[in-house]
């Protein structure tokens, strides 16, 4: 927080999350508390999957691309295209009810897949980042695209 715009440029090189102006304090604070409580949330994210019968380790959701099935097993989907078999009896269902309010979307029914890693969406399939091709359901084009928007309007790009 400065009244001297000019230590904005030397702050940059700190990568601060907002500028306060004292002369717009009480403007601008509500919103860089907001900024900075999403942040903190975002950075806390995580979930704990059994990844062998008797070992456990918990997974920031940031770094989770995805998940799906392959008969009646669950594999973790890492942004790198590797893939985690998942121990246990979780299921997709499971997964969805608790990482859907976190941005993961169901675009099939053997797919639940981090929206921050979608680069495209098609009339049958999703584009990873990674260049992972996921199946789309056509009756759930339209909203999976929706659910898509609402996201990234949320996150402010759109």
């Amino acid at each position: 927080m400065s009244s001297h715009d000019h230590f904005v440029f030397e702050a940059i090189r700190y990568a601060p999350l907002r500028f306060l102006r004292k002369a717009y304090l009480d403007e601008e604070t509500p919103e860089a508390i907001e900024a900075i409580c999403r942040v903190l949330a975002e950075r806390k994210q995580t979930i704990t999957l059994l990844t062998e019968p008797q070992f456990s380790r918990e997974y920031p959701l940031s770094e989770i691309a995805g998940f799906f099935t392959v008969r009646h097993d669950v594999l973790l989907l890492a942004p790198d295209g590797t893939t985690t078999a998942v121990a246990g009896r979780i299921t997709l269902d499971q997964l969805e009810r608790q990482l859907a309010p976190c941005g993961f979307l169901r675009p099939h029914k053997s797919w639940l897949v981090n929206y921050h890693f979608i680069s495209r969406i098609y009339r049958e399939k999703i584009l990873l980042q990674n260049g992972e091709e996921i199946p789309l359901s056509r009756r759930k084009t339209t909203q999976i695209r929706e659910q898509f928007a609402v996201l990234m309007r949320k996150e402010g790009v759109l």
